[in-house]
């Protein structure tokens, strides 16, 4: 579901559409941003999170997908 809820908030406030993308050659729900052919994953990203602990920072990667510049992130 937090990977279902970071998906919605950069489709909502920076432009994404939902679909599938192929990892390994198997289809996922998963995004593309607005007017790129940059996909991502974050169901994903929120898997390693739990698997992996804070190395996997979520908001590390939000801040990555919408181009915040790392002098200006916040966490």
């Amino acid at each position: 579901m937090l990977g279902s809820y970071m998906g919605e908030v950069v489709r909502r406030n920076h432009g994404a559409e939902w679909g599938m993308v192929k990892l390994g050659g198997d289809p996922f729900p998963g995004l593309r941003a607005a007017g790129t052919e940059h996909l991502f994953w974050p169901m994903g990203k929120a898997q390693k999170r739990l698997e992996n602990g804070p190395e996997d920072n979520v908001s590390h990667y939000y801040q990555d997908l919408v181009g915040t510049p790392p002098e200006k992130r916040r966490w």
